[in-house]
């Protein structure tokens, strides 16, 4: 019997303020921060927008990818990624809209299969479409105590 592999992906963040956050992952670092309407000090994008913006950028390298497979030529790609959220249903992201602009070269068998890779492909696609599970574990924090 094989093993499974499992890749670990980890992010680090630590709350700078009530709303604005600073996250390390490998060697970048980069904030969210809220709107001024929100509480913020709208100095970064907020995490939502920056889910839908790792959705856009996982699209492109996956489109890439899967256009180079099928033989087609992608010359341009713009991706347009809408989230739809309905406060009154709770915080969640109800709906997301993926307009794609793309220069290429497919008859439409071609387009068919380039699209369908492409969401089959994407990771953060995938994690969306899944409902992948979250646990937020509660660390107890050590204090030193003094004599």
């Amino acid at each position: 019997m094989s093993e499974k592999k499992t890749i670990k992906l980890v992010a680090r963040a630590e709350g700078e303020t009530e709303c604005r956050t600073e996250i390390k992952v490998r060697k970048f670092t980069f904030r969210t921060d809220e709107p001024t309407d929100e509480g913020g000090t709208d100095e970064a994008a907020n995490p939502v927008e920056v889910l839908l913006g790792a959705l856009a950028g996982c699209v492109n390298v996956v489109a890439h990818r899967a256009a180079e497979r099928i033989g087609i030529e992608l010359r341009s790609l713009r991706l347009t990624v809408i989230g739809e959220l309905e406060p009154e249903l709770g915080p969640a992201i109800r709906r997301i809209n993926i307009r794609m602009e793309a220069d290429l070269d497919a008859d439409a068998d071609q387009k068919r299969r380039w699209l369908e890779m492409t969401e089959a492909h994407c990771p953060i696609a995938q994690t969306l479409i899944r409902g992948t599970e979250v646990h937020l574990d509660l660390i107890k924090k050590q204090r030193d105590i003094c004599c």
